[in-house]
């Protein structure tokens, strides 16, 4: 091999390492934050509220502007969507043929509204269009050849996505996952709360940077959630930094 395709070998390498070294440390600081931000600011009652970084828990309120979910058709007052193709590319042939998949998202969607939510005690908006949403899946759908579709999945696909390879002995493995908020769902929400026409609003801090989180699960599942992929990717990292001290060591020995 000449010397210039070792260099260019090692430049790719050590460019793709150090991309996924840069990745783990960025992701592990990022999951912390949200942690120590959801540890540290307190849960106020709604009426309590005034403009800065707050905390809130309660119920989304009923409003008669609504969207259609997608897939499973339900009234709601925000939906995701998110649709995902397995690909597989092959290069060689014979005993050098290497094939390689990977999933492609074809249809990331989502749908909101200003929404609004309540406690025992008061009302406010919440600015769900900016917020970074973390939703419990209420319909997932995993097609493969062995796996058919449900009904309402090909019905979309074929209808909306215009995907004709759901059905039959065929078929293309896709994955699908909606979730939706309809009124009476619980809420947390942290954020900036702040004024729009006299009413309190939480939205998103532009000034600081941060995190505005809305979800239907619990503060306890979101910080455990957070501190699992932080905890993943410090094993990632620690991993990462390990394997230039073992090649090292192994061409030191050989």
């Amino acid at each position: 091999m000449e010397p210039i395709q070792i260099f260019i070998i090692v430049i790719v390498l050590g460019g793709f390492y150090l991309f996924l070294l840069c990745s783990s440390i960025s992701t592990y600081f990022e999951k912390m934050k949200l942690v120590r931000t959801l540890r540290k600011v307190p849960t106020s009652k709604i009426q309590d509220v005034k403009s800065g970084y707050v905390e809130i828990k309660g119920k989304l309120c009923d409003s008669e502007e609504k969207f259609i979910s997608p897939v499973s058709k339900t009234p709601c007052l925000y939906y995701q969507i998110r649709v995902q193709q397995k690909v597989t590319k092959c290069r060689g042939i014979g005993k050098r043929r290497r094939c390689h998949s990977h999933w492609k998202t074809i249809l990331n969607d989502r749908k909101s509204n200003i929404i609004k939510v309540q406690d025992e005690v008061g009302t406010i908006m919440v600015n769900i269009p900016e917020a970074s949403i973390n939703l419990i899946s209420d319909f997932q759908d995993n097609i493969s050849t062995f796996n058919p579709a449900e009904e309402k999945t090909k019905d979309f696909m074929k209808n909306d996505l215009n995907i004709k390879n759901v059905e039959g002995i065929f078929r293309g493995d896709y994955r699908l996952s909606e979730a939706y908020l309809v009124p009476g769902d619980s809420i947390y929400a942290i954020g900036k709360a702040y004024e729009i026409d006299g009413e309190l609003c939480i939205g998103k801090d532009t000034l600081y940077n941060n995190p505005f989180i809305v979800s239907d699960k619990s503060e306890k599942v979101l910080s455990h959630e957070y501190r699992g992929t932080a905890i993943n990717n410090l094993l990632a990292i620690i991993g990462l930094l390990a394997l230039p001290i073992a090649a090292a060591i192994f061409f030191y020995h050989a």
